[in-house]
Formats: C-alpha cells, sequence, structure tokens
C-alpha cells in the first residue's frame, strides 16, 4: 500500500484498479488448517489482513503490474536505441564536421604558443643557471569508454570525409560516456545540458600544463611544490616570472602591431636578491615589454635597465600626508 500510494500520481496515466482477492475467509481457514497451523492463528491475519490485486491499462489493453514493468523496460530500451541513433548523427555532422575543426585549430594553435614559450624561455635562459621548459601533456582516459587526449587530438586531425567507421565509433564513444557522466554529477549541481556540453568539448581541460626546471649540466626535472619550497628566494621568482613573461609575450605576438605590451606587477620581485633583479629586467628588455611595478625598495639602478621613470611615495606621519618625489 505505501509503495502504490508513493507512486500513484507518477502512474495515473495507467489507469490503475485494484480489487480484493482470495476474500472467502472459510475456505482459506480449511487450507490453512489442514496444513497445521491453528484456526485461531488463521482466524487472526484474515481479520486484520486485504490481499488487493493490481491491474492496469497499457496502450488500450488490461494488464498486471509484472507484464506492464517489462513493456515498460522495452520501451525504454527501444527509446534509448534511438536516442542512441540520434545522437550518432549529431557527433557524426557536428563534432566531426563543424566543432571538430575548430577544436583541431584550437589545440594546434595552443601547441604552437607551447613551442614558441619554450624558444623564449630557452633564449632567455642561456647565460643563467636555471632555465625553464612548459609542456601541455595530453590527460589519461577515465573510463575504459574514453580515450585518452593524444588519441582525442590523432582523431579530430582526421578530415571528416577521411574518419574510418572504427574511428568514428571511438571518438562517438568517447563523448557519449563523457556527456553520460557529466549528466550524473549534473544531478547535485543542477548544470544546465548547455553548460555539460560547453564542458564535455572545452579542449583545455583535456591537458594539464607541467614546469620543468633545469640547471647547467644536470638533467630536466619537474617543478613539483615539494622542489618549489627548497628552491632559493630568486630561484622562486624565476620559476614563477619567466613562464608569465615568456606567456604574455607569446600572446602578444599574435596581437596587433599597435597593441600595448604592458605587464603590471604589484609587490614586484619581493623576497628577491639583486642578481635575479637584474636578470629580470634583462628578460623583460629582451622580450621588449614595458612595465609598470610597485615595490617597497625598488631604485631599479641596473644595467639592464636602458631608462625608467619612477615615483617614491614619501609618507608625513605628522601632516598625515603623502607626496610624490620623482626620478628618471
Amino acid at each position: 500500500n505505501e509503495a502504490f500510494n508513493n507512486y500513484r500520481n507518477d502512474l495515473l496515466d495507467y489507469h490503475f484498479n485494484s480489487k480484493v482477492i482470495f476474500n472467502d475467509n472459510d475456505v482459506l481457514v480449511k487450507e490453512y488448517v489442514s496444513r497445521g497451523i491453528s484456526e485461531d492463528a488463521v482466524r487472526d491475519i484474515l481479520n486484520n489482513s486485504i490481499r488487493y490485486d493490481l491491474s492496469c491499462r497499457y496502450q488500450g489493453r488490461e494488464v498486471n503490474v509484472l507484464e506492464l514493468k517489462t513493456l515498460i523496460e522495452e520501451a525504454i530500451t527501444e527509446s534509448e536505441n534511438l536516442i542512441t541513433e540520434q545522437e550518432r548523427h549529431l557527433f557524426e555532422d557536428i563534432l566531426l564536421k563543424t566543432v571538430g575543426n575548430k577544436i583541431r585549430d584550437r589545440i594546434e594553435s595552443s601547441q604552437s604558443w607551447v613551442k614558441n614559450m619554450n624558444e623564449i624561455m630557452k633564449s632567455t635562459g642561456e647565460e643563467s643557471n636555471l632555465s625553464f621548459w612548459l609542456e601541455w601533456k595530453s590527460k589519461e582516459a577515465f573510463t575504459e569508454d574514453e580515450i585518452n587526449t593524444k588519441e582525442l587530438v590523432r582523431l579530430f586531425k582526421i578530415d571528416a570525409g577521411m574518419i574510418d567507421k572504427a574511428d568514428s565509433d571511438k571518438l562517438i564513444e568517447h563523448f557519449r560516456s563523457k556527456i553520460k557522466n557529466e549528466l550524473e554529477l549534473s544531478k547535485e549541481t543542477n548544470e544546465s545540458y548547455a553548460d555539460i556540453i560547453f564542458k564535455v568539448l572545452d579542449y583545455r581541460s583535456w591537458f594539464e600544463f607541467k614546469l620543468y626546471y633545469k640547471r647547467k649540466g644536470m638533467d630536466k626535472k619537474e617543478l613539483t611544490n615539494k622542489m618549489f619550497a627548497v628552491f632559493s628566494g630568486g630561484e622562486r621568482a624565476k620559476s614563477m616570472y619567466v613562464p608569465l613573461f615568456a606567456a604574455v609575450y607569446a600572446k602578444l605576438q599574435s596581437a596587433a602591431p599597435s597593441a600595448l605590451r604592458l605587464i603590471a606587477l604589484d609587490e614586484a620581485f619581493a623576497g628577491v636578491d639583486n642578481a635575479n633583479i637584474r636578470e629580470m629586467f634583462d628578460i623583460l628588455a629582451k622580450l621588449n615589454l614595458d612595465y609598470i611595478l610597485t615595490s617597497q625598495s625598488l631604485w631599479c639602478d641596473y644595467d639592464t635597465i636602458d631608462d625608467i621613470s619612477m615615483c617614491e611615495l614619501i609618507k608625513d606621519e605628522v601632516h598625515k600626508a603623502v607626496g610624490v618625489r620623482h626620478f628618471h
């Protein structure tokens, strides 16, 4: 009764009927007494119990509950097969021919950008004991239906008209699995279907950045949090600023000639020794980047700076005022 009442509203379309069955108590008492159960026990059960039979209508005919369950399961399977076929057209027409081309172009552009950054970091680190290298690595697949990013990129690079059925099926199963997983997660986050598609097709999440460092005469190693913690102040600064400057420079190479080549840094080079600060300014000069910096003690008297304008803020505690002293 409780189960039926809980789902009554969901089952309205099936026009459920219930009727009492096995209500001939004398026949039932005789039956169970013959099996060795006391008559009082049987009558006590029958006085407190009613047995119902449920029937319903499905597509114009009367069926029982078990038949309805089987018919609904068959309808769901048929519907899923239809959706799967529609998905195939969606993936083949949109993923492979339209969106796929754009994703491929973005990935190739990003890979070129990373290569450009590494060339810049290599050139700026030639005179330094410490140089850096960036990798944009493919992520591994999470489920057996997914493929890793390296294979995914390979498939996207194939012309839509040339891709064979096996590769097409691989691609379709991959995105079908990703969408299914995200739909499960969306039950908790209430994301829309459009948000899910956006997330699944965001090629940036298919890769991860890894930064490597190399000291002169030594092998390249990944710069982990643990290694960063044992770096000196100057080395930490370089591991942050060198990739940052290289990224800005690489990005600006695709900008208009009139675009500002400007970096703004708050508390620039705090905790960095003079030798490394000198090198940071040298890198900025080599990359032809202009800059606006703030610092509590940056005098900019380094031979790697051609010219610079400075404003020192002078605080007057007595009069509660701030004055500006200009240098060039």
